[in-house]
């Protein structure tokens, strides 16, 4: 382990299935504004939201082999218990990446209640010999549904074993 501070740059993005602001669906505009102006070069974590098709098969909506090789980040849903479904990016649109020097100990995602299906994705990370815990999820709209879904949340981080974690 290292002496003295560390800092973890993470990005946070929802990327809307890829439909811009003009209402058009092109995850190849996406993947450009990610790469060329949303990500720094010192992005550690990076964390997506509506990564994925709404409807079922839900089927990852970036070419994830084109980011990694554009961003040198690496996706951390290897495991298919990891992701919603055998064409899916993430777990519920919600998708992890980090560098390739950050070890992913494990990916763990959580079902949240609500009309529109939730989800959240949970990275114990070890970096420069420290552990941090990253939490991405998506939660609904409304109020109500969003403190149960945040109580399920909590109620799984709760039972997990304690480490310094960042939502």
């Amino acid at each position: 382990m290292s002496n003295g501070p560390t800092t973890l740059s993470c990005i946070c993005w929802n990327i809307h299935r890829g439909r811009g602001e003009d209402g058009v669906v092109d995850a190849k505009r996406t993947a450009n504004v990610l790469c060329d102006e949303v990500l720094s070069a010192d992005t550690q974590v990076l964390m997506l939201q509506e990564a994925d098709d709404e409807c079922p098969p839900h089927a990852g909506v970036l070419d994830i082999a084109d980011v990694e090789a554009r961003t040198g980040l690496r996706c951390v849903h290897t495991d298919s218990a990891s992701r919603w479904g055998p064409d899916s990016h993430g777990f519920l649109g919600v998708v992890g990446f980090v560098r390739p020097s950050i070890e992913a100990e494990r990916v763990s995602v959580v079902d949240m209640p609500g009309h529109c299906h939730r989800g959240a994705v949970v990275i114990d990370l070890c970096h420069d010999g420290r552990k941090v815990r990253f939490v991405a999820m998506h939660l609904s709209l409304t109020q109500l549904l969003r403190a149960v879904q945040l109580r399920t949340l909590g109620q799984y981080l709760f039972r997990q074993p304690a480490r310094p974690t960042v939502l």
